[in-house]
């Protein structure tokens, strides 16, 4: 008997991310501030990346 275990069963996606299972791996649905394969890095922070005027 082969037992198949789709990618999404470890819960590769971080963040509170959604798994999808694909052919050939999965991808993850970020929630609103979360970027990169799985979730992992932070969105733009608008507070940090305005420019100071002199």
């Amino acid at each position: 008997m082969i037992m198949y275990l789709s990618d999404c069963e470890e819960a590769p996606c971080q963040n509170d991310g959604t798994c999808d299972n694909q052919q050939n791996g999965y991808t993850c649905a970020c929630t609103q501030g979360w970027t990169g394969p799985i979730c992992d890095q932070g969105g733009i922070n608008l507070c940090e990346t305005r420019s100071r005027k002199p």
